[in-house]
């Protein structure tokens, strides 16, 4: 999975939380990876299922609260983790 961020100078981030759970669950609660290294661009959440679809969503947060969450994407996974990569433009 890739999401992009695109930072602005003036509204300075101290990280991101990406929230994901299994697609055909019907939890509505998102489990939670908490990334507080501002400049990562890159995450492996570990644990989950092989083969198994999850959405995720990301929001950054900084000392003045969170940003909207971005649109919920669905990946499946190829193997005993998922590579999660944030690309910088």
């Amino acid at each position: 999975m890739q999401q992009q961020y695109h930072p602005e100078e003036r509204i300075p981030i101290d990280g991101f939380v990406i929230y994901f759970k299994q697609y055909d669950t019907s939890a509505d609660e998102y489990e939670t990876d908490i990334v507080t290294d501002a400049n990562a661009r890159s995450v492996v959440i570990a644990n989950l299922s092989v083969g198994t679809q999850y959405s995720f969503y990301i929001q950054c947060f900084n000392a003045h609260g969170s940003s909207p969450a971005s649109n919920i994407v669905v990946k499946p996974t190829l193997g005993n983790s998922l590579y999660c990569t944030v690309i910088q433009n």
